[in-house]
């Protein structure tokens, strides 16, 4: 049976919402990354380890929840696409924020002096 004007109007308007939800999605997502990006280029190298570190911090008490749920596959899976899109502006000005904080607390190089054995060996 073919559908009614009515009916089609009524699949074109969801079809539409979805489609702007995945367009915001994607949006939130870039800015996400820009800013990443944009710390990761005016900061020290090691800044990614930084932003991992306070992201599973920041997210500990989920992440384990998760990791008691899924299959490591899954959790993988969610890890890649839940954690992206948790940031928000909101949240990624404080985690950016809390970032900056850690790194001037405990620079790389404080790191490797407390902790030798982190270092790599020097080639002559």
């Amino acid at each position: 049976a073919a559908l009614s004007q009515e009916e089609l109007t009524e699949l074109e308007k969801v079809l539409r919402q979805h489609e702007d939800d995945d367009y915001t999605t994607w949006e939130a997502h870039l800015h996400v990354i820009s800013r990443l990006f944009d710390l990761f280029i005016v900061s020290d190298p090691l800044m990614p380890i930084y932003v991992g570190v306070i992201l599973f911090s920041h997210y500990k008490e989920e992440i384990e929840k998760r990791r008691k749920e899924l299959p490591q596959e899954k959790l993988h899976k969610w890890l890649k696409n839940g954690l992206a899109s948790m940031l928000d502006g909101h949240n990624l000005n404080e985690v950016i924020g809390k970032v900056l904080d850690l790194h001037e607390r405990l620079p790389p190089k404080k790191v490797f002096e407390d902790n030798p054995d982190l270092a790599l060996p020097r080639q002559s």
